[in-house]
């Protein structure tokens, strides 16, 4: 049973496809304690944090997490670690993750309301189910920060070589 009163300790393995210096997005299936930190995910660890001024080049939202407790649905960049371990009980029923859309003049609009969330349960989701309940194109969203209607997936291209870019983000939408 993952998840409720009876719930049970396990532990759950994450191949990240990349030990080599390319980024990968993860996220923690398990229930957050503060012995589940950033450090758990390897050497180079980041969280975005959208309500920092974009800047220049958008490099000051990307903060270093390697000593911050996971929090559950929330997404992190890391790099050179392949294969991550997760121990504890699973996520189970609905997460809930507060995201944000700041405003101000020194904030392009095209910059403003990105998110890194992650899939908080060990098992995959369904994007088109993801999408309905977290409000893009319906009412069940109640904290009025609204999804645009897709979802976007990083596909390393080659970050070890050079800064990623938006061509690394795979789009996916409930329309196909």
């Amino acid at each position: 049973t993952f998840g409720g009163k009876d719930a049970e300790a396990a532990t759950f393995e994450r191949n990240t496809t990349y030990a080599d210096g390319r980024y990968s997005f993860v996220g923690s299936p398990v229930a957050s304690n503060a012995s589940i930190t950033g450090s758990d995910l390897g050497n180079i660890v980041f969280s975005y944090d959208e309500t920092a001024d974009y800047g220049i080049d958008g490099i000051a939202r990307w903060k270093n997490a390697a000593s911050d407790q996971l929090t559950v649905g929330i997404g992190y960049a890391q790099a050179f670690q392949e294969m991550i371990s997760f121990a504890g009980v699973a996520n189970s029923g609905t997460v809930t993750v507060d995201v944000t859309h700041t405003t101000g003049a020194a904030t392009l609009s095209a910059n403003r309301g990105w998110n890194l969330v992650s899939n908080p349960y060990p098992a995959a989701i369904e994007a088109d189910e993801f999408l309905q309940l977290a409000g893009a194109g319906s009412n069940d969203n109640t904290n009025d920060q609204v999804i645009d209607g897709a979802i976007y997936l990083w596909d390393d291209g080659g970050s070890d070589e050079a800064r990623g870019n938006n061509g690394d983000y795979l789009t996916w939408k409930a329309v196909g």
